[in-house]
């Protein structure tokens, strides 16, 4: 596999992104100092790693005996990101974008390879590699990213095809190793593999046709994301104003057909009301890949109330902890804010989501990074069983269990 023709950015820059999805266009977009294009250059060929790419920013000072420690836990048990688009795969084959700040961050994408070595150097077994239903709709507006326009007819579907194309093309490549069920996973730990478990980031491209549900689980999909910037024929999203005032009776079909698919529903970007009727219906656990709980310090409408993670719980789900700029000023922050999460809902409902490569500043920027994760848990009191259900554990039960009960 080869990179396109453009441009390979240093790591520090090129994970400064904006608002879920893109670059940070709105301070300094990829410099030049230490960027290089070359239609030819392979995958292999990307920078050098620097020893700084393996700390988070912010970071409290662990001993070595705690990474240590941190490093053996990750060789033993199965570690899952619950949401992340490595290398920027979605922009892949996409053409221009039609938001001139999304254009320069999708001349950016195809590092998929960097990424992935990134997670086995890390110690991560598996992401969701989440592909995103709205993309071809996004700008920049002054209060992030939102939907410019609505789809043409078939718009959605076919981009939804290029995307997953893509991952397709990562598997045949033996970059990746698909996982279908939860015993997969075990598996590719054995055989030192990463693995792609298929999701989306929004619905769109259902498009009121509840048959691509069963079409989208046969072409490997295990989790769907129901809304994401757009608001859909599905439900209301956080960053809009709402609509249909909850989950539509689309969304109700799609909902049940996922439950009977054995497919995992993801609420991450979905208004209180459209996650509560959501979980209300659903028969089995569902999740919110990547996202917190709001407090005095830091209010966004990308964020939880304590009644809107509770509500995921209850179901037996978990809310991925979200390492965004969103409130996060630095790691530390970041890992007050997963034991507050770990508090108020429980550390069984809790995992991580760090929405790699599309992240809005993201204050854990490099899955070199991982084991600062666990080794930062520890020290601050958590034991080896609580940090392993949150770094894989809780997302191995709820994916059994979905998978299990498939019809």
């Amino acid at each position: 596999m080869k990179i396109p023709a453009t441009t390979i950015v240093c790591d520090g820059q090129r994970r400064k992104l904006l608002k879920g999805v893109a670059a940070a266009v709105s301070t300094a977009l990829v410099g030049a100092a230490c960027s290089r294009s070359d239609e030819n250059v392979a995958d292999s060929l990307t920078p050098p790693v620097s020893p700084k790419d393996s700390v988070p920013p912010g970071v409290i000072a662990l001993s070595s005996g705690s990474l240590d420690v941190a490093n053996r836990l990750l060789s033993k048990i199965v570690s899952v990101d619950v949401h992340c688009h490595p290398g920027l795969f979605f922009f892949n084959g996409m053409g221009m974008m039609e938001d001139p700040d999304l254009a320069v961050l999708a001349e950016q994408a195809g590092f998929e390879s960097r990424t992935v070595a990134d997670m086995k150097a890390g110690g991560l077994t598996a992401g969701l590699f989440a592909t995103v239903a709205d993309i071809k709709l996004l700008g920049v507006g002054e209060k992030g990213l939102y939907a410019r326009r609505e789809f043409e007819p078939g718009e959605a579907y076919a981009d939804h095809q290029r995307q997953l194309n893509v991952l397709h093309g990562m598997l045949k490549n033996d970059l990746v190793m698909a996982v279908h069920c939860a015993d997969d996973l075990a598996k590719l730990k054995k055989a030192g593999k990463i693995g792609a478990i298929l999701a989306t980031e929004g619905a769109d491209f259902l498009e009121q046709k509840g048959e691509r549900i069963e079409a989208a689980h046969a072409a490997g999909i295990r989790s769907i994301g129901l809304v994401h910037y757009h608001v859909n024929d599905i439900g209301d999203i956080q960053t809009a104003a709402p609509v249909h005032g909850g989950l539509t009776d689309f969304g109700r079909e799609a909902v049940k057909e996922m439950n009977r698919l054995g497919i995992v529903i993801d609420l991450a970007h979905a208004r209180f009301e459209t996650a509560r009727d959501a979980a209300e219906l659903s028969s089995q656990p569902v999740l919110i890949s990547h996202s917190f709980i709001a407090d005095k310090d830091i209010q966004h409408p990308r964020l939880l109330s304590v009644d809107h993670a509770k509500l995921i719980a209850e179901t037996g789900g978990l809310v991925g902890a979200w390492p965004s700029g969103v409130g996060n000023s630095n790691f530390t922050k970041f890992i007050d804010r997963v034991l507050r999460l770990v508090d108020l809902i429980g550390v069984d409902h809790v995992g991580l989501g760090t929405d790699m490569d599309a992240n809005y500043r993201p204050v854990f920027t490099n899955y070199r990074q991982l084991p600062h994760f666990p080794a930062s848990l520890q020290e601050r009191g958590m034991n080896d069983e609580e940090i392993g259900k949150v770094l894989g554990g809780n997302f191995m039960r709820i994916f059994t269990e979905v998978t299990d009960n498939a019809a």
